[in-house]
């Protein structure tokens, strides 16, 4: 091909050229042998050491240079010899990591020749070079088992509850429990269940149970009396800060001690008299301290306490039932439809309240004294038929406090407290 540049030549000069591209052999060469030639702007070969340089592109048009250099290429009735390489390092991978590669010259300082030619498959044998005696470590997309460089998997062991024998993986009964396939007849609870599922009876124990220290018991369901246990305190609040509040988990809520500085203020209803706070009775209202004759009503309170009467007007007011109340004339009454009259009926000996009806009757049933099993959860003890807060878990309520001066610093888990002298420097 031919196009026009201007070169480092007295005279303008075009240039035409072709590549050619020597096969890969077993240890690819890091150079990628180019010929050309090239003529002046009239046809006539050019001849003589001309500046030549070559440039390998990803792209046909545009874009950076993945390699470039310079050579002083010997012309020779136009003919000239180049390997690109020479000067520079040109690494292979520059071939492996893409999917095209072009080349493009320049003759000096001229524009580079356009287009860009399109490099054949032959250059590309340079990816040989990666293809053979690659470490096992440098391939990608290996399977698990063979991450070792070798055809065996990994090996299994049967943990807990699990067994193998050869390829086979299963459950060991002796250790994992079978579905539970057993019942146990009314009035008897489940004591045990055996390996093949199967469940073992007995007779239930009816023992009362009664709520110990520390709980509350309603019907059935026992529960932490908070009133008398109080969990455990697990924060604590640096030198120089007190401990303000406590909430029912246990942490500490911390404030900056200061005795010394704090400046009080008279806030609205109040008034404030050296060191004593009083409350303003021109602006808070005091004790109501009169009444209104049959017929009037209160319509105004002074600061004093004292009512301001009118006659009263019934004239204009309306009045209608809201839900749950019915009115008849002038007369309200509970809608029993919708409001629990009183509760009028008792049931027997032996037999419980199963319904009460809109008038408040009673329907009754026999008592099913079929027993309820309890057990002690977190925070609780179960000694014989009496349940007791674990104050191990549970913190005790907090009985101590310290004297004036001093704040509390820790909290032990009898409720003890560890104080110690502020510090407001």
């Amino acid at each position: 091909m031919r196009s026009g540049h201007r070169s480092w030549f007295p005279a303008a000069v075009a240039a035409a050229w072709m590549l050619a591209a020597g096969a890969a052999h077993a240890q690819a060469p890091a150079v990628l042998p180019v010929q050309g030639f090239l003529t002046d702007a009239s046809g006539t070969p050019v001849d003589g050491a001309t500046d030549v340089t070559f440039a390998l592109y990803a792209a046909e048009t545009g874009g950076t240079p993945v390699f470039s250099e310079m050579q002083s290429v010997m012309v020779e009735g136009g003919y000239f010899s180049a390997y690109i390489g020479d000067v520079g390092t040109l690494e292979l991978s520059t071939f492996r990591d893409r999917g095209t590669v072009f080349i493009g010259v320049r003759v000096g300082a001229d524009a580079e020749l356009t287009p860009r030619l399109l490099l054949g498959s032959v250059p590309y044998a340079a990816y040989a070079e990666f293809a053979g005696a690659v470490p096992f470590a440098g391939v990608t997309g290996v399977p698990a088992g063979l991450a070792d460089g070798d055809d065996v998997g990994p090996s299994y062991t049967a943990g807990t509850g699990i067994a193998i024998t050869g390829t086979t993986i299963s459950a060991n009964p002796s250790a994992v429990q079978t579905r539970v396939g057993g019942t146990c007849p009314a009035g008897q609870s489940i004591r045990a269940i055996a390996a093949d599922g199967t469940v073992t009876c007995e007779a239930d124990d009816d023992t009362t149970y009664t709520a110990g220290t520390g709980l509350s018991l309603t019907g059935s369901a026992f529960a932490v009396d908070s009133a008398a246990v109080q969990v455990r305190v697990s924060g604590s609040c640096p030198v120089g800060q007190s401990i303000r509040a406590i909430d029912p988990a246990g942490a500490v809520t911390c404030e900056v001690d200061d005795n010394t500085t704090t400046t009080y203020a008279a806030g609205t209803g109040l008034t404030l008299t050296g060191t004593t706070f009083a409350v303003n009775a021109a602006v808070v209202q005091a004790r109501v301290a009169g009444s209104c004759p049959v017929g009037q009503s209160i319509r105004s309170i002074d600061p004093a306490g004292a009512v301001a009467c009118e006659v009263d007007d019934d004239t204009v007011t309306t009045y209608v039932a809201g839900a749950g109340l019915t009115l008849s004339g002038t007369t309200f009454a509970a809608n029993t439809a919708v409001l629990q009259a009183r509760v009028a009926g008792s049931c027997p000996a032996g037999q419980s309240i199963r319904a009460i009806d809109a008038a408040g009757a009673v329907a009754c049933e026999v008592d099913d004294n079929t027993p309820s099993t309890y057990t002690a959860g977190t925070g609780l003890t179960l000694s014989g038929t009496t349940f007791a807060a674990d104050t191990a878990t549970l913190q005790v309520r907090v009985a101590a406090s310290c004297v004036a001066g001093q704040s509390i610093r820790a909290i032990d888990a009898a409720g003890n407290v560890t104080c110690e002298v502020d510090d407001n420097t």
